[in-house]
């Protein structure tokens, strides 16, 4: 982060990763960008950053250049495949020399089971967005030889990148291109997070719950050493991924989670008389946590 002086993050909505950047990088290094004003407005307003209102076409976009880093989340995943190259050859022209652009999209290992068309994007005009125009951000499956072709039309040459596989939320493959030919990847050290999901919460009456799920690490050779439980902040249950789910291997195509399910109960006095808060968290083996399903408890209990 040091070495950072000017950091974009492109289609930024209303902060959810600006939040946690302002603890690490001074917000006057900051510069965020949104085709929503609103949500740029209120990044300014709240995290003191500077803001940037973007445009569908990529050339009508106004923004300075030279930033040493720029992180695009969730964005090339909607964009047909003329936006994809255009967007992808605007935001590298806005590296400084050394810069890195740092991009998610939706792999084929997502879906296996859909028809790539020979262009290696598949795109469809179908969104969660019930305001921008579906024919401009819709929904994409693309390969690593489409994006591979994309950045050497961007570079308007063949190009080092580099991809991490999962390494967005356990779903989008993000890659890494540097305005910086020569840069080297091969020292870059990463660790997927832990995938995961928490499927149901039974209530069966007087304090007693049972919760169930699957938990898997992506990591070759490493296993999720425990999924442990919290209500209210409180330590409540612990158990160890171990049970078969084959479906959850097949449709992720990992056979190393072919045992990643687990299911455990609890008591908690009080929990289903009032408001409670319940935590569900996937433990690595060096004893890092991730997240996998937060909220209240009773909402989701069935």
């Amino acid at each position: 982060m040091s070495q950072i002086s000017k950091y974009l993050e492109f289609a930024c909505g209303f902060g959810r990763s600006t939040r946690f950047l302002v603890r690490e990088l001074a917000a006057s290094k900051i510069w965020v960008s949104d085709i929503y004003s609103d949500a740029v407005d209120f990044q300014k307003e709240t995290f003191g950053v500077h803001g940037i209102v973007s445009k569908t076409d990529p050339d009508q976009l106004v923004c300075e250049t030279g930033y040493d880093f720029i992180f695009v989340a969730s964005l090339f995943t909607h964009l047909p495949p003329p936006r994809f190259e255009a967007w992808l050859k605007r935001l590298f022209s806005l590296l400084s020399a050394k810069g890195v652009l740092a991009f998610s999209v939706h792999d084929q290992a997502l879906a296996p089971s859909e028809k790539i068309p020979a262009s290696g994007i598949l795109f469809r005009a179908e969104s969660e967005s019930g305001s921008l125009d579906k024919a401009e951000y819709g929904t994409n499956i693309t390969t690593e030889a489409y994006v591979k072709s994309a950045i050497e039309k961007a570079t308007k040459m063949e190009w080092k990148y580099h991809r991490l596989p999962h390494a967005l939320c356990g779903a989008h493959d993000v890659y890494l291109v540097s305005k910086d030919a020569d840069i080297d990847y091969s020292s870059l050290a990463y660790f997927s997070p832990l995938m995961g999901y928490c499927e149901g919460i039974i209530s069966h009456g007087e304090g007693v719950f049972e919760v169930s799920g699957w938990a898997g690490n992506p990591n070759a050779g490493l296993d999720v050493a425990m999924v442990q439980i919290y209500v209210n902040h409180c330590l409540v249950a612990s158990v160890k991924p171990e049970l078969l789910r084959s479906d959850v291997a097949s449709v992720l195509s990992r056979p190393e989670f072919s045992n990643s399910g687990w299911r455990t109960s609890f008591t908690s006095s009080g929990a289903d008389q009032g408001p409670s808060l319940i935590e569900v968290f996937a433990i690595s083996q060096s004893g890092a946590g991730t997240l996998l399903h937060l909220g209240p408890l009773m909402s989701f209990a069935m």
